[in-house]
Parts: structure tokens; C-alpha cells; sequence
């Protein structure tokens, strides 16, 4: 989903627009969280294993620029 439609989205969940300030505070906090480090999604590791050890193709997909896939 692109960021405008999820606004939209919360916008009407919550009754109320959000704000100019609303993105670039969403930016400057996912910004401190992929400082701090994220984790692995429980049980992930073992399921990408079981995969490539039955030669299943993986794929990765994102709604992220390229640049941030790295």
C-alpha cells in the first residue's frame, strides 16, 4: 500500500485527519528503529532454511524504495 492510501486509511479509523506533521514524524521514528536493530520475525530463520534446503525459490517483497532493500 502506498503511505497516501494507509493515511487515508487511519484517518478515517481515527475520526480525524493526521496532520502535516504526520509523515515526517513516521519517517524520523522508522528511522530510529532501523537504528536500534530489528528482529527476525519468530520462527522466520528456520522456515528460510527448510526452503533453500528444499530448493524452493525465495522471494522478498517490499513496497520499499530499492535503495532500502539492501
Amino acid at each position: 500500500m502506498r503511505l497516501a492510501d494507509i493515511q487515508v486509511r487511519v484517518e478515517e479509523r481515527l475520526g480525524r485527519p493526521l496532520g502535516e506533521a504526520w509523515l515526517p514524524e513516521l519517517e524520523a521514528r522508522r528511522v530510529v528503529v532501523f537504528e536500534e536493530g530489528l528482529s527476525p520475525i519468530p520462527g522466520v530463520e528456520d522456515v528460510l532454511r527448510r526452503l533453500q534446503a528444499a530448493a524452493r525459490p525465495i522471494c522478498v517483497a517490499s513496497q520499499a524504495k530499492r535503495e532500502k532493500m539492501g
